[in-house]
């Protein structure tokens, strides 16, 4: 049986890139955007280790899919998923998959799929898909548990999940070139066990070997390829893509090396305004789901530390614009 899958999925400059720390934090953004995943055959997943550079630009992807996100209270199937802060929702003409997502202090977990009509995945066991925050050579080993119903029938799957931070660098799709990105290397192995209702129930295994580039700012992988195996035999793979990633446009984080620390925090922060000019800003916070929490004006010094104490604990963004232009920035407490 093949289980529905997650749809997980500037040339560098001279000189070496940072490597970066990713938080993955829910952006507001993502619910005015339309991204499109663009599909095609697999894709060797290049070199692992530090500053690389990945180039899919002259892959094919000729298939297309239209997704949105939202909050999971405008779906269907807001009663049973209470505690998640995001859904997917891939167009297809067989049905929209809806997948359910949570953010928790430690990471973004997959909590459920639905197709209305076809599928119910649930997670009993949420699975951790990205840790929170994350960097190059991080790894864990995560156990999940689901049971899928579709068309009256219910299989029960265990998995283990095993992922490695194995490299950084800069990412070319055929449509943009993303730096400070981290590719995370993931074996997912299932089993299956299917009751017929007749003698012993049938044991299925499912190998999910997948390679994901991710940013931070957004939850699910900008670029994946994938081989995935049941049984011992193979279905060949894709790999995907995602165009319109919102949170990349030229005008997010105009103003180039700002940083912030610590991460995670806990009474404060320090935002570093780096080679930029100081002076007068607007700062605004806000929390998981895109809401301000936060707004005010006051003259920033090379570096302005931030009392965040009466935060309490979760993902926040951190946006500063001044009269040179604006960034944003990301830190969990």
């Amino acid at each position: 049986m093949k289980r529905m899958l997650l749809f997980v999925w500037l040339i560098a400059a001279n000189g070496l890139l940072a490597q970066p720390t990713l938080t993955f934090p829910f952006s507001n953004d993502l619910l005015e955007s339309e991204p499109t995943f663009n599909v095609g055959d697999a894709v060797e997943p290049g070199p692992d280790g530090e500053n690389q550079v990945w180039d899919f630009s002259s892959g094919s992807f000729p298939e297309v899919q239209m997704t949105t996100f939202d909050l999971p209270e405008n779906t269907p199937f807001a009663l049973a998923y209470p505690n998640s802060d995001l859904v997917g929702i891939a167009e297809a003409a067989g049905g929209n998959t809806y997948i359910f997502y949570n953010f928790e202090s430690d990471g973004v977990y997959t909590a459920g799929l639905e197709v209305i009509g076809f599928v119910s995945q649930v997670y009993s066991n949420p699975r951790r898909d990205l840790s929170t925050p994350m960097t190059f050579g991080d790894s864990y080993t995560d156990l999940a548990e689901f049971t899928t119903e579709s068309f009256g029938f219910e299989t029960e799957g265990v998995s283990e999940y095993q992922l490695e931070v194995d490299g950084y660098g800069t990412l070319i799709t055929p449509d943009a070139t993303y730096q400070n990105v981290l590719r995370i290397h993931t074996v997912e192995t299932t089993e299956l066990t299917f009751d017929v209702g007749i003698g012993e129930p049938i044991v299925s295994e499912t190998i999910l070997d997948s390679y994901g580039w991710v940013i931070d700012g957004y939850p699910v992988p900008i670029f994946l390829t994938f081989q995935q195996s049941t049984d011992g035999i193979s279905d060949g793979g894709n790999a995907r893509y995602l165009s319109g990633v919102p949170l990349l446009t030229s005008d997010y984080n105009s103003l180039k090396g700002v940083s912030i620390y610590p991460v995670p925090a806990v009474d404060f922060v320090n935002l570093d305004m780096g080679d930029n000019q100081t002076g007068e800003a607007t700062i605004r916070i806000f929390d998981i789901r895109g809401a301000v929490i936060k707004e005010f004006t006051q003259g920033m010094a090379q570096v302005t530390r931030f009392d965040v104490s009466d935060l309490a604990s979760g993902f926040y963004s951190i946006n500063i614009q001044t009269e040179e232009g604006m960034a944003t920035k990301h830190f969990t407490k």
